[in-house]
C-alpha cells in the first residue's frame, strides 16, 4: 500500500516530467455580476512553457466589440482646503465618469500553473552556458509546505 508521501512523490514527479508544446494559445473567462446585472470577459492569451512566458491581449473580447465612448470636453473638480498645523481638503468632481465595463483588470493566469508541485532547476544545477554576464545574485523563493495526507484508495476498472 502507498504511503501519502510515496503518492505525493509520485504526483510530483508525473507534474515536472510533463512536456508541453513551445506555444499555447487560450482564452481566459471571467465571470460575475456587475451589481446584479451578471457579467463576464474573455481574454485572449499566449503561453510560451519553455521560458516561463505568459502575455496577455489586454483588451477583452467583449470591450474590442463595444469599445468604451470616448469621453469628450473637460473634467472638472473643485478642491477646497484648510491648513492649519495639519492640512485637510476636499475634492468634488463635477460631470460623469465613463462607465467602466472590467470585472477584475488584465488576468495573468498561466495554463501550466501547478501550485507549486514542478520541481524548480537552481542556477548551481543548470548546465553552464557561454555568456560573458557573470552572475552577481541569484533570488529565490521559498517552495510552499503542503501537509499530505492520503484520504481514499479508489478501485478503477477492478
Amino acid at each position: 500500500m502507498l504511503s501519502a508521501q510515496d503518492v505525493w512523490l509520485r504526483t510530483r514527479s508525473a507534474v515536472t516530467s510533463v512536456q508541453y508544446p513551445d506555444r499555447i494559445a487560450y482564452t481566459i473567462a471571467i465571470t460575475g455580476k456587475d451589481g446584479e446585472t451578471p457579467t463576464s470577459n474573455h481574454y485572449r492569451a499566449v503561453s510560451e512553457p519553455g521560458d516561463g512566458t505568459v502575455r496577455i491581449f489586454p483588451i477583452s473580447d467583449e470591450e474590442a466589440a463595444r469599445p468604451a465612448p470616448v469621453p469628450h470636453g473637460v473634467n472638472v473638480s473643485f478642491s477646497v482646503g484648510i491648513c492649519m498645523p495639519v492640512c485637510w481638503g476636499y475634492r468634488v468632481p463635477v460631470g460623469h465618469p465613463a462607465p467602466y465595463y472590467d470585472l477584475l483588470g488584465e488576468p495573468l493566469l498561466s495554463p501550466t500553473y501547478m501550485f507549486g508541485l514542478r520541481y524548480a532547476m537552481m542556477p548551481s544545477q543548470t548546465p553552464e552556458t557561454q555568456s560573458s554576464l557573470h552572475v552577481i545574485a541569484v533570488a529565490a523563493t521559498q517552495s510552499p509546505v503542503y501537509r499530505v495526507t492520503l484520504l481514499d484508495l479508489p478501485t478503477v476498472d477492478g
